[in-house]
Protein backbone atom coordinates (compact mmCIF):
# COMPACT_ATOMS: atom_id res chain seq x y z
CA UNK A 1 0.00 0.00 0.00
CA UNK A 2 1.49 3.38 -0.81
CA UNK A 3 1.55 5.01 2.15
CA UNK A 4 -0.21 8.28 0.78
CA UNK A 5 -1.95 10.47 2.98
CA UNK A 6 -5.48 9.18 1.67
CA UNK A 7 -4.39 5.54 1.91
CA UNK A 8 -4.01 6.25 6.23
CA UNK A 9 -7.26 8.13 5.77
CA UNK A 10 -8.58 5.79 4.56
CA UNK A 11 -7.28 2.84 6.88
CA UNK A 12 -8.57 5.13 9.55
CA UNK A 13 -11.71 4.94 8.62
CA UNK A 14 -12.14 1.47 8.61
CA UNK A 15 -10.75 1.13 12.06
CA UNK A 16 -13.49 3.75 13.16
CA UNK A 17 -15.92 1.83 11.15
CA UNK A 18 -14.74 -1.28 12.77
CA UNK A 19 -14.56 -0.39 16.36
CA UNK A 20 -17.40 1.53 15.83
CA UNK A 21 -19.32 -1.50 15.58
CA UNK A 22 -18.03 -3.43 17.93
CA UNK A 23 -19.17 -0.51 20.54
CA UNK A 24 -22.42 -0.65 18.93
CA UNK A 25 -22.40 -4.78 19.69
CA UNK A 26 -21.48 -4.00 23.76
CA UNK A 27 -24.10 -1.67 23.71
CA UNK A 28 -26.53 -4.34 22.26
CA UNK A 29 -25.74 -6.93 24.89
CA UNK A 30 -25.04 -4.38 28.14
CA UNK A 31 -28.82 -3.05 26.56
CA UNK A 32 -30.15 -6.81 27.09
CA UNK A 33 -29.05 -7.48 30.77
CA UNK A 34 -30.52 -4.31 31.97
CA UNK A 35 -33.86 -5.61 29.91
CA UNK A 36 -33.62 -8.65 31.75
CA UNK A 37 -33.60 -6.68 35.18
CA UNK A 38 -36.27 -7.02 37.52
CA UNK A 39 -38.38 -4.20 37.60
CA UNK A 40 -37.72 -2.90 41.31
CA UNK A 41 -34.07 -2.92 39.78
CA UNK A 42 -33.93 -0.57 37.09
CA UNK A 43 -34.44 2.34 38.68
CA UNK A 44 -31.30 1.57 41.31
CA UNK A 45 -28.74 0.53 38.64
CA UNK A 46 -29.63 4.06 36.55
CA UNK A 47 -28.80 5.85 39.51
CA UNK A 48 -25.89 4.44 40.27
CA UNK A 49 -24.78 5.86 36.56
CA UNK A 50 -24.89 9.12 37.76
CA UNK A 51 -21.75 9.43 39.76
CA UNK A 52 -18.73 10.09 37.92
CA UNK A 53 -17.18 7.60 36.09
CA UNK A 54 -13.63 6.20 37.99
CA UNK A 55 -15.08 7.42 41.34
CA UNK A 56 -16.32 4.61 44.44
CA UNK A 57 -19.83 5.21 45.67
CA UNK A 58 -19.89 5.03 49.29
CA UNK A 59 -22.74 1.89 49.52
CA UNK A 60 -24.40 2.90 52.80
CA UNK A 61 -24.72 6.76 50.91
CA UNK A 62 -26.44 4.95 47.94
CA UNK A 63 -28.18 2.68 49.89
CA UNK A 64 -30.00 6.03 51.61
CA UNK A 65 -30.51 7.41 48.61
CA UNK A 66 -32.45 5.02 46.95
CA UNK A 67 -34.54 4.75 50.10
CA UNK A 68 -35.12 8.49 50.06
CA UNK A 69 -36.22 8.00 46.24
CA UNK A 70 -38.34 5.65 47.28
CA UNK A 71 -36.62 3.07 44.87
CA UNK A 72 -36.80 0.05 47.37
CA UNK A 73 -39.71 -2.07 48.16
CA UNK A 74 -40.69 -3.65 51.28
CA UNK A 75 -40.51 -6.96 52.35
CA UNK A 76 -41.66 -8.94 54.93
CA UNK A 77 -40.02 -9.01 58.31
CA UNK A 78 -36.71 -6.80 56.64
CA UNK A 79 -35.84 -3.20 57.20
CA UNK A 80 -35.62 -1.26 53.97
CA UNK A 81 -31.73 -0.87 54.59
CA UNK A 82 -31.55 -4.62 54.00
CA UNK A 83 -33.87 -4.62 51.29
CA UNK A 84 -31.35 -2.37 49.28
CA UNK A 85 -28.53 -4.38 50.36
CA UNK A 86 -29.91 -7.32 48.62
CA UNK A 87 -30.38 -4.96 45.58
CA UNK A 88 -26.60 -3.72 45.59
CA UNK A 89 -25.73 -7.85 45.80
CA UNK A 90 -28.27 -8.69 42.84
CA UNK A 91 -26.68 -6.37 40.99
CA UNK A 92 -23.18 -7.43 41.44
CA UNK A 93 -24.24 -11.05 41.21
CA UNK A 94 -24.75 -9.73 37.58
CA UNK A 95 -21.64 -7.91 36.84
CA UNK A 96 -23.80 -4.74 36.75
CA UNK A 97 -21.45 -2.98 39.43
CA UNK A 98 -18.24 -3.81 40.90
CA UNK A 99 -16.98 -3.95 44.45
CA UNK A 100 -14.80 -1.15 45.53
CA UNK A 101 -13.12 -0.72 48.78
CA UNK A 102 -14.36 -3.37 51.68
CA UNK A 103 -14.89 -3.16 55.50
CA UNK A 104 -12.27 -4.79 58.29
CA UNK A 105 -15.32 -7.02 58.92
CA UNK A 106 -15.44 -8.01 55.05
CA UNK A 107 -18.68 -5.57 54.18
CA UNK A 108 -18.22 -3.41 51.27
CA UNK A 109 -17.60 0.09 51.75
CA UNK A 110 -18.05 1.31 48.10
CA UNK A 111 -18.91 0.15 44.55
CA UNK A 112 -18.14 1.29 41.11
CA UNK A 113 -19.69 0.87 37.90
CA UNK A 114 -17.67 0.31 34.49
CA UNK A 115 -17.47 3.19 31.99
CA UNK A 116 -18.92 1.09 29.32
CA UNK A 117 -21.69 0.38 31.80
CA UNK A 118 -22.42 3.89 32.76
CA UNK A 119 -23.15 5.31 29.23
CA UNK A 120 -25.65 2.69 29.31
CA UNK A 121 -27.36 3.87 32.71
CA UNK A 122 -26.91 7.58 30.98
CA UNK A 123 -28.94 6.90 28.34
CA UNK A 124 -31.46 4.69 29.42
CA UNK A 125 -32.07 7.33 32.48
CA UNK A 126 -32.69 10.02 30.13
CA UNK A 127 -34.73 8.18 27.78
CA UNK A 128 -36.73 6.86 30.54
CA UNK A 129 -36.43 10.27 32.21
CA UNK A 130 -35.01 8.75 35.57
CA UNK A 131 -31.91 11.15 35.94
CA UNK A 132 -30.39 13.98 34.29
CA UNK A 133 -26.34 14.59 34.42
CA UNK A 134 -25.02 17.79 33.79
CA UNK A 135 -21.20 17.37 33.21
CA UNK A 136 -19.46 20.35 31.57
CA UNK A 137 -22.87 22.59 30.51
CA UNK A 138 -22.28 26.16 32.18
CA UNK A 139 -26.01 27.29 31.38
CA UNK A 140 -28.33 24.73 30.98
CA UNK A 141 -31.98 25.08 30.41
CA UNK A 142 -33.55 22.21 32.45
CA UNK A 143 -38.05 22.00 31.65
CA UNK A 144 -39.06 18.17 32.67
CA UNK A 145 -36.01 16.52 35.04
CA UNK A 146 -36.82 15.37 38.71
CA UNK A 147 -33.59 13.91 39.60
CA UNK A 148 -30.41 15.89 38.06
CA UNK A 149 -26.69 15.30 38.95
CA UNK A 150 -24.62 18.30 38.39
CA UNK A 151 -20.67 16.42 37.95
CA UNK A 152 -17.67 18.89 37.13
CA UNK A 153 -13.72 18.00 38.25
CA UNK A 154 -11.00 19.60 39.94
CA UNK A 155 -9.36 20.38 36.30
CA UNK A 156 -12.47 21.95 34.99
CA UNK A 157 -15.24 23.82 37.11
CA UNK A 158 -18.14 25.21 36.11
CA UNK A 159 -20.84 27.62 37.43
CA UNK A 160 -23.93 26.19 36.62
CA UNK A 161 -27.38 28.08 36.60
CA UNK A 162 -30.42 26.29 35.89
CA UNK A 163 -32.62 28.95 33.86
CA UNK A 164 -36.62 28.35 32.95
CA UNK A 165 -36.67 25.83 34.99
CA UNK A 166 -40.32 25.08 36.08
CA UNK A 167 -39.08 24.09 39.78
CA UNK A 168 -40.33 20.43 39.33
CA UNK A 169 -37.02 19.10 40.58
CA UNK A 170 -37.16 16.36 43.21
CA UNK A 171 -33.84 15.38 43.59
CA UNK A 172 -30.56 17.94 43.47
CA UNK A 173 -26.93 16.64 43.78
CA UNK A 174 -23.75 18.52 43.53
CA UNK A 175 -20.86 16.44 42.83
CA UNK A 176 -17.51 19.05 43.26
CA UNK A 177 -19.52 21.53 40.83
CA UNK A 178 -20.61 24.87 41.64
CA UNK A 179 -24.09 26.80 41.44
CA UNK A 180 -25.92 29.63 42.54
CA UNK A 181 -26.97 28.85 46.23
CA UNK A 182 -30.21 31.08 45.99
CA UNK A 183 -31.23 28.45 43.05
CA UNK A 184 -32.38 25.63 45.70
CA UNK A 185 -34.90 27.74 46.59
CA UNK A 186 -36.53 28.02 43.58
CA UNK A 187 -36.95 23.76 43.92
CA UNK A 188 -39.88 23.98 46.18
CA UNK A 189 -40.61 20.09 45.64
CA UNK A 190 -37.11 18.95 46.43
CA UNK A 191 -36.76 15.26 48.59
CA UNK A 192 -32.88 14.54 47.98
CA UNK A 193 -30.62 17.41 48.45
CA UNK A 194 -26.89 16.56 48.16
CA UNK A 195 -24.69 19.48 48.13
CA UNK A 196 -21.85 18.50 50.55
CA UNK A 197 -19.14 18.79 48.70
CA UNK A 198 -19.91 22.88 47.79
CA UNK A 199 -18.91 25.25 50.28
CA UNK A 200 -21.92 27.22 51.35
CA UNK A 201 -23.72 28.09 54.49
CA UNK A 202 -27.60 26.47 53.47
CA UNK A 203 -28.80 27.24 57.03
CA UNK A 204 -31.30 29.54 55.76
CA UNK A 205 -32.53 27.08 52.81
CA UNK A 206 -32.95 23.86 54.46
CA UNK A 207 -36.07 25.13 56.31
CA UNK A 208 -38.05 26.04 53.15
CA UNK A 209 -37.72 22.82 51.88
CA UNK A 210 -40.18 20.95 53.48
CA UNK A 211 -40.34 18.26 51.38
CA UNK A 212 -36.98 16.93 51.90
CA UNK A 213 -36.35 13.31 52.89
CA UNK A 214 -32.52 13.54 52.32
CA UNK A 215 -30.19 16.57 52.79
CA UNK A 216 -26.21 16.29 52.66
CA UNK A 217 -25.13 20.08 53.48
CA UNK A 218 -22.80 22.58 55.21
CA UNK A 219 -24.62 25.03 58.02
CA UNK A 220 -22.92 26.75 60.11
CA UNK A 221 -26.08 28.00 62.42
CA UNK A 222 -28.67 26.19 64.31
CA UNK A 223 -31.65 25.88 62.11
CA UNK A 224 -35.31 24.81 63.16
CA UNK A 225 -36.12 21.31 61.33
CA UNK A 226 -39.72 20.90 62.80
CA UNK A 227 -40.94 21.69 59.20
CA UNK A 228 -39.41 18.63 57.69
CA UNK A 229 -41.86 16.01 58.95
CA UNK A 230 -41.01 13.95 56.14
CA UNK A 231 -37.03 13.69 56.88
CA UNK A 232 -35.21 10.58 56.75
CA UNK A 233 -31.73 11.35 56.63
CA UNK A 234 -29.25 14.54 57.56
CA UNK A 235 -25.76 14.53 56.93
CA UNK A 236 -23.58 17.59 58.22
CA UNK A 237 -20.49 19.03 58.28
CA UNK A 238 -19.65 19.63 61.94
CA UNK A 239 -20.87 23.19 62.01
CA UNK A 240 -23.64 22.18 64.06
CA UNK A 241 -24.48 20.40 67.43
CA UNK A 242 -27.90 21.30 68.35
CA UNK A 243 -30.90 19.15 66.48
CA UNK A 244 -34.17 19.95 68.19
CA UNK A 245 -34.92 17.06 70.73
CA UNK A 246 -37.96 16.31 68.67
CA UNK A 247 -36.20 14.99 65.82
CA UNK A 248 -32.86 12.90 67.03
CA UNK A 249 -35.13 9.61 67.11
CA UNK A 250 -36.09 9.90 63.41
CA UNK A 251 -32.58 10.83 62.15
CA UNK A 252 -29.94 9.60 60.56
CA UNK A 253 -26.85 11.24 61.71
CA UNK A 254 -23.95 10.17 59.89
CA UNK A 255 -19.85 11.29 60.92
CA UNK A 256 -18.56 12.60 57.53
CA UNK A 257 -15.95 9.31 57.97
CA UNK A 258 -19.10 7.58 56.98
CA UNK A 259 -19.28 9.25 53.60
Amino acid sequence: MDPTHDNWKEVEENLNSFFGTVSERCQSILCLSYNYLPQYLKACFLYVGGFPEDREINVSKLIRLWISEQFVKARKDKRLEVVAEEYVEELIDRSLILIGQQRANGRMRSCKIHDLLRQMCLSEAHTENVLHVMNGDALKVIDDQRRVILVSNVEEKHDYRLRHSRGIIRTFISIDAAFSKGMCLRFKLLKVLDVLSIEYNFSCVIPELVQLRYVAVRIKETVSLDKLRNLQTIVLRRYISVIPTTLKQSLDIWRMSEI
